[in-house]
């Protein structure tokens, strides 16, 4: 579990995520973010005789990063340490691996606000700070066709190269709460506020930068 007093997060969580591990026996993380603005990527053990081990003797546990972001601005992207105030961490989405692998801890995608994070946990700044037309409310990942989707008021926002490259729009009239993407990823289907559930095809990534 988590810790307190500057080792965990200080405020409510609003979004977790378990990332790697599967058939291959890779390393497995719990990334979460919370209401604190945090971020952080958590070590889960793999192996049955620790896994039993921590559920027989819960300890208070410090994450393997700790990042604190804030909207305004890239540069005030930081790893913590100051207990400052900042804008609330809404959603997460870890970057997938190559060669069909799952995600990695190391590279993940955090909203605040309107702005979405790209971060590697072996830099000390973030990658990028992307701009979405509106609070970003989900995010998913479309490793084949290499695209980052983001959800919110007025439909999908699509960037090609996992982020890295142009943006483009799949358009709703109405506030998108929540997305999900094929196995095939041939479409990619959004849930809005007005109880219906909007499906699109999914470009490629030449027509997303379109």
């Amino acid at each position: 579990r988590g810790g307190s007093g500057g080792r965990g997060h200080r405020g409510p969580i609003t979004c977790l995520r378990f990332v790697g591990g599967g058939a291959n026996g890779g390393r497995l993380c719990l990334a979460s973010s919370g209401e604190d603005g945090r971020w952080a990527p958590w070590d889960v053990p793999t192996s049955e005789a620790a896994a039993a081990a921590a559920a027989a003797a819960p300890v208070e546990r410090a994450p393997a990063r700790l990042w604190l972001l804030e909207g305004a601005s890239a540069d005030r992207v930081r790893l913590d340490g100051s207990g400052e105030s900042a804008a609330i961490v809404q959603t997460l989405a870890a970057e997938p691996g190559g060669g069909g692998g799952g995600g990695d801890c190391r590279r993940l995608a955090a909203a605040s606000g309107s702005s979405v994070f790209l971060l590697n946990a072996d830099a000390a700044h973030p990658a990028a700070q992307l701009a979405a037309p509106a609070v970003v409310t989900a995010l998913g990942y479309a490793r084949e066709k290499r695209l980052l989707l983001a959800a919110g008021f007025g439909g999908l926002t699509l960037w090609a190269d996992m982020g890295r490259g142009v943006s483009s729009r799949l358009k709703f009239f109405g506030p998108i709460d929540t997305l999900a993407i094929g196995a095939d990823e041939r479409y990619v289907g959004g849930g809005a506020q007005d109880n219906t559930l909007v499906v699109w095809p999914l470009p490629t990534p030449a027509a997303a930068a379109a």
